[in-house]
């Protein structure tokens, strides 16, 4: 269904690019980034456990939950799968003192809108993992990609049965195929932008500390040198004088 739209041949080939030249100058050279990158995928698998469940809770076909059911433990394997490359890898996951989770779609819209945002991100993630699995060096990362890739395979296919099952309007499909793609795009547009601001920051501070703490440190330095020695009066030692 989304795969075979022009949005995704054209994110495809963007992504291929992107992959190829994160894994060459980034992913392959630096082992703190393929840490990062291995649990941001933990906690992706992680996160869709959670909105799986919502959609578990809210769909009343008994065999769609049985499949949702199903999914929900593969997601916990794929994160576990995750977790576990990076303890392979001497990696620790970050502490989350507190996140709060945002539910995608609530109980009063349709469950077919969360199984077509599942059916898009299990699509993006398949291609996402094929294209780092074709530029990746051999290692613990590749093995553990390449295992989860294997099911994500099937939650696509599975997450497209699962709408046909609901007869939804082709024209409902489209609309919304159209809004999920620009939305998970724009948080990805801010994701980044806040990046690049929290980069751009450190570059502030770190010139503020190297470059304008030595000339405020000379120039307090010299001050305190130049100032008026304090004695104290004679008589009274709680009054200061000049000498």
């Amino acid at each position: 269904m989304y795969k075979s739209t022009l949005k995704y041949k054209i994110l495809s080939v963007y992504d291929h690019a992107i992959v190829a030249f994160f894994c060459f100058f980034r992913f392959n050279r630096s082992l703190r980034i393929r840490k990062l990158t291995i649990e941001n995928f933990g906690d992706t698998e992680d996160d869709t456990v959670w909105q799986l469940f919502r959609g578990f809770e809210y769909e009343e076909d008994d065999k769609i939950r049985a499949g949702l059911f199903q999914q929900i433990l593969e997601e916990i394997y794929h994160a576990e799968e995750f977790y576990l490359a990076l303890k392979k890898m001497n990696g620790q996951r970050t502490p989350h003192l507190s996140f709060e989770r945002k539910s995608l779609y609530g109980a009063e819209q349709p469950t077919w809108k969360l199984l077509l945002y599942c059916h898009i991100g299990e699509a993006e993630a398949e291609m996402r993992f094929s294209h780092i699995k074709k530029f990746l060096n051999d290692g613990i990362e590749r093995r553990a990609i390449s295992k989860v890739l294997l099911d994500e395979v099937g939650h696509v296919a599975l997450a497209n049965h699962y709408l046909i099952g609901k007869e939804v309007s082709k024209e409902s499909l489209k609309n919304e195929i159209n809004n999920i793609f620009w939305n998970r795009r724009k948080e990805r547009w801010i994701f980044n932008l806040k990046r690049v601001f929290g980069f751009g920051l450190s570059v502030v501070l770190s010139f503020v500390y190297y470059v304008m703490g030595p000339i405020v440190y000379r120039a307090s330095r010299k001050r305190l040198q130049n100032r008026p020695r304090i004695g104290l009066h004679a008589a009274n030692p709680f009054v200061e004088v000049d000498l």
